[in-house]
């Protein structure tokens, strides 16, 4: 019996090998440049899948700080506490407030979109010529822990808006209009000034016209409802040394696996491009800097170095590298994707699955108890949920929410401190909560203060569960 067998002829097998390895570097090609509406897509389900299912602990002061203001104007001093109702609040943020306030009344699934747009504009604005599109990908996931329905918001998207007037240069003046508005949403306005006396002191030095644009748009920051006075709040927290400490996004330092892949992409592709000393004068660079003194800035940093690495010079393939450099770059390329997709996964996972329900982290269930059952005295809450009990129990003053950490009260001494001193110190508690009539406290049920307070007596409520716990003074 004769067995036929069929050897593929040469020119078969190099056919094929071909079309393998063309399809090989399209998918590769199309993981590193996918199409601009596929990022697109990515990028804003990402931020609003962030936004949507975890409010964020200050959501809630800065709709009823919108709402108060469209009722009965700016206020004078502090409405929220009854530790700093003498103190002269300046609401850095008071149009963003009063707009998000207006929104809110369509419901909160509009605010989520309305800031998952503004992330992805300002990504897309600062990134859109970028030739590897998938690093407004990775951008996008290092940036989602400092996303969501924040005030930062603003300070990325006008900084996008920034980039792009100035990037037109024709428009050079509509940035006096766009300073305006920005000082009256975000204290981060600053910001604006820097990267324009930057930019106009490395290419337009020699014309007076930029420097007047420059005078005029630091002018007419001064046109808000505080004055000069709005820089007295944003200089009391920038030279804040223990705010950098005690607030977790201000804290030093925050550099992860996916932080240290896009850091070393942006270094390496500028590198490659040709360093020069001036570089040093951009302002991703002094971003960077700052990133590593506070996570805060990582957004920020971000958004201005996708906008210089969409200027750079780059070759779209390396077909005509070397064979030993063509291999090095494929694989760094490849392994590059490989963090893109897993980051992906991971973030995606992590913020739909984590929260229950998008208020889970501040202990929903007992501040309702408290809108049923009131408090017969004051309230000593956790940090963290003085925000969302702001926004629930509008007419149930707190001990302390998160626009306070820089405030000093008659003293001097700043209201975080003598609240960590509340928290750790028994003396200091009995003499503070004597003088405010504290009768309940609202806490994490496995740290120091609840065991001490329930081993003095204090009854624990009956909507306590294993996270949070509701103490009652007998």
């Amino acid at each position: 019996m004769n067995v036929c067998t069929y050897t593929p002829s040469p020119v078969i097998v190099v056919t094929m090998k071909v079309h393998l390895a063309n399809w090989r570097d399209q998918a590769l090609l199309w993981i590193i440049r996918p199409p601009r509406w596929a990022v697109l897509a990515i990028v804003f389900t990402l931020f609003f899948v962030r936004g949507f299912f975890l409010y964020d602990p200050d959501f809630g002061w800065h709709l009823a700080a919108g709402e108060y203001i469209r009722a009965s104007g700016i206020p004078e001093h502090d409405i929220f506490t009854y530790t700093a109702r003498s103190f002269p609040w300046i609401d850095h943020e008071w149009l963003t407030d009063v707009l998000t306030s207006y929104v809110y009344q369509v419901g909160y699934w509009l605010v989520a979109a309305l800031h998952a747009l503004a992330w992805t504009a300002a990504f897309m604005i600062a990134g859109w010529k970028l030739k590897y599109r998938s690093a407004l990908v990775l951008a996008a996931v290092i940036a989602l822990p400092y996303a969501g329905v924040r005030a930062i918001t603003v300070s990325v998207l006008f900084s996008a808006l920034l980039i792009l007037i100035v990037r037109l240069r024709r428009w050079y003046w509509l940035m006096i209009g766009l300073m305006l508005v920005w000082a009256n949403m975000h204290g981060s306005f600053v910001l604006g000034f820097a990267y324009i006396g930057l930019e106009t002191l490395r290419l337009h030095w020699k014309r007076p016209l930029r420097w007047a644009a420059l005078l005029a748009a630091v002018a007419v920051t001064f046109i808000n409802p505080y004055g000069w006075h709005m820089y007295e709040e944003i200089i009391r927290t920038m030279t804040d040394s223990s705010l950098h400490l005690q607030v977790s996004e201000w804290q030093p330092w925050q550099v992860d696996a996916l932080f240290g892949t896009y850091a070393g992409f942006w270094g390496a592709l500028i590198l490659f491009a040709g360093f020069k000393w001036k570089r040093l004068l951009h302002l991703d660079v002094l971003l960077f800097a700052m990133s590593l003194m506070s996570g805060r800035h990582i957004p920020l940093f971000i958004v201005f170095s996708l906008y210089e690495l969409s200027k750079l010079k780059l070759p779209y393939t390396f077909s005509f590298a070397p064979l030993w450099r063509e291999r090095g770059i494929r694989i760094g390329l490849t392994l590059l994707a490989s963090v893109l997709v897993g980051g992906l996964v991971y973030s995606v996972g992590r913020y739909v699955s984590l929260p229950p329900t998008p208020a889970a982290p501040y202990a929903p269930e007992q501040v309702a108890y408290l809108a049923e059952h009131p408090c017969p005295g004051r309230v000593f809450n956790h940090y963290n949920f003085g925000g969302y009990m702001i926004w629930q129990l509008p007419d149930v003053p707190v001990y302390i929410d998160g626009r306070m950490p820089s405030w000093t009260n008659e003293d001097g001494v700043k209201y975080m401190d003598t609240y960590l001193s509340v928290s750790d110190d028994a003396t200091i508690r009995d003499v503070e909560f004597a003088r405010y009539d504290v009768r309940c406290v609202l806490w994490y049920r496995d740290e120091d203060l609840s065991t001490a307070l329930i081993e003095k007596g204090w009854q624990v409520m009956p909507s306590s569960d294993e996270t949070f716990v509701l103490l009652e003074k007998p």
